[in-house]
């Protein structure tokens, strides 16, 4: 299924544009959009909520 959502991104992105796969791993809902920081043991954030809040 995958495979074919990566396919029809890539025809809707359109020529001349380029396509940014992230890792698997990189923890993109976890990063801070201006300063970077990473959550981490506690404060991260997964399917369940935020264990600490």
């Amino acid at each position: 299924m995958f495979g074919y959502f990566k396919h029809v991104l890539k025809y809707k992105n359109g020529y001349g544009n380029e396509l940014i796969l992230a890792d698997r791993y990189y923890p993109s809902t976890q990063c801070c959009s201006q300063c970077g920081h990473v959550k981490i043991g506690a404060d991260k954030v997964g399917l369940d909520g935020n264990k600490k809040h």
